[in-house]
C-alpha cells in the first residue's frame, strides 16, 4: 500500500517537481483518508499542522478524519470511543453498594448486626449530543477553537432546547475569551443566564462575565460585576449538577466566593488602590485558605508590599512569600515567591 501511495505521488508530481515536506504530508494524508487508513491519515495531518498551522485545508481535514474515527465503530479509536471506554472503567470501578464486612462469629450472647444498605441515586445517563459535545471539547484541547464553535453551534441549531445548553454556551464563551472576543463572550454568558436560568454555572457565567469586563480593562465595572457575585452568592446556594461528568463543573460555593473576592482585589489593585487591594487579599487568606484562589491572593499580597513605594514593606512581604512557600508548595508562584525572599533577605533585611 505505501508503494502505491509513493507511485500515486509520483506521477502527481512529475519527475522534475520539487516536493516540499508539508505538501508530500498532506498528499499522505489525503490518500489515507480516501484510503479508509484513518489513524495513519491522522498522523499524517497532525504532523502537517505541527509544522505548518495556516497550511490550506489541513486542519478541515484533520477535523473530518477525527470524526470519521469516532463514528467508525471498526476503528475502535475514535475520539468518542476512547473516551466511552475510559468512562466504561471509571464506572466499572464504581460500588454502587457498599461492600458489607463479613460479622466474627458470633456466640449466644453476642447478636449479629447487619450494616443498613444505602441506596445511592443513580447519576443522570449521558445526554442526547454528548458524545458531539465532547467531541468539540477535543478539539479545543488541540486548539482547533472556529471547528468547535462551528460544532457547538450546530447542536444548538439542531437542539436548541437540549439539557446540557448552559455547559454548551458556556464553553463557547470560553472560546471567546481564548480568541479574545470578550463582548461575544458577555453576550453568551447572558444568554445562559436569561435561557437556563437553574443551571449549577449561574454564579460560574457571572464571575466569568466579570473576569471579561477585567480583560477588557473595564476595572470599575468588573468589581461591580464581581461584587454583584459575592453578594448573591453569600445568600444562595448553588444548583445541583445533573451531569457533573461533563465539562465544566461547577466549583463548591467556598471557592467561588473566594474568586470572587480575588477579583475584587485585582481590580483595586489595577487602579492602584493598593491598600483596599490588601484588605481583599487577606479576607481570602483569612476565610478560605484552602481555596484555589488562595495562593494568587498570598502572592499577589507580598508582591503589593514588595513593589509599591507608598506601601513598601520588605519584613511583610518577606513573611507572606515565607507563608506561600510553607502553605502552597504546589503554587505556581513557588519558584517566583522563594526568589524574592532570597533577594529581599540578602539586599534590604
Amino acid at each position: 500500500m505505501k508503494k502505491a501511495f509513493l507511485i500515486f505521488l509520483f506521477l502527481a508530481k512529475g519527475l522534475a517537481a520539487e516536493v516540499k515536506e508539508a505538501d508530500l504530508l498532506f498528499q499522505e494524508g489525503l490518500f489515507y483518508y480516501q484510503s479508509q487508513q484513518l489513524d495513519k491519515a491522522l498522523a499524517a495531518f497532525s504532523k502537517l499542522l505541527e509544522k505548518d498551522q495556516a497550511y490550506p485545508q489541513a486542519e478541515k481535514f484533520f477535523v473530518e478524519v477525527l470524526k470519521k474515527k469516532s463514528e467508525n465503530g471498526g476503528q475502535g479509536q475514535g475520539v468518542r470511543d476512547k473516551w466511552s471506554e475510559v468512562k466504561k472503567q471509571e464506572v466499572e470501578k464504581i460500588e454502587i453498594v457498599p461492600k458489607l464486612e463479613e460479622p466474627e462469629k458470633a456466640t449466644w450472647t453476642e447478636e449479629i448486626v447487619i450494616p443498613k444498605i444505602i441506596e445511592e441515586k443513580p447519576k443522570a445517563s449521558l445526554p442526547k449530543r454528548g458524545e458531539d459535545y465532547l467531541f468539540a471539547h477535543t478539539l479545543i484541547k488541540k486548539g482547533f477553537y472556529r471547528p468547535a464553535l462551528n460544532e457547538l453551534t450546530q447542536i444548538l441549531q439542531e437542539e436548541p432546547e437540549i439539557k446540557i445548553k448552559d455547559r454548551i454556551l458556556f464553553t463557547m464563551a470560553q472560546i471567546f475569551f481564548k480568541i479574545e472576543k470578550y463582548q461575544e463572550a458577555i453576550s453568551t454568558l447572558k444568554t445562559l443566564l436569561t435561557e437556563t436560568p437553574k443551571s449549577s454555572l449561574i454564579f460560574e457565567a457571572n464571575l466569568f462575565i466579570a473576569d471579561n469586563l477585567f480583560s477588557q480593562k473595564n476595572f470599575l465595572d468588573s468589581r461591580l460585576q464581581y461584587l454583584k457575585t459575592f453578594h448573591k452568592l453569600s445568600s444562595e446556594e448553588v444548583f445541583d449538577d445533573l451531569y457533573p461528568e461533563l465539562p465544566p463543573t461547577s466549583r463548591k460555593k467556598e471557592e467561588l466566593l473566594a474568586e470572587a473576592q480575588l477579583g475584587i482585589g485585582n481590580t483595586y489593585k489595577r487602579l492602584e488602590e493598593y491598600r483596599k487591594a490588601i484588605v481583599e487579599y487577606q479576607k481570602i487568606l483569612d476565610l478560605y485558605p484552602k481555596a484555589a484562589s488562595a495562593d494568587d491572593a498570598c502572592f499577589y499580597l507580598a508582591d503589593i508590599y514588595d513593589h509599591e513605594p507608598s506601601i513598601r514593606d520588605f519584613e511583610k512581604a518577606v513573611r507572606i512569600y515565607k507563608l506561600l512557600m510553607e502553605s502552597y508548595p504546589e503554587s505556581i508562584w513557588f519558584d517566583r515567591a522563594k526568589e524574592r525572599k532570597r533577594y529581599l533577605e540578602e539586599n534590604y533585611l
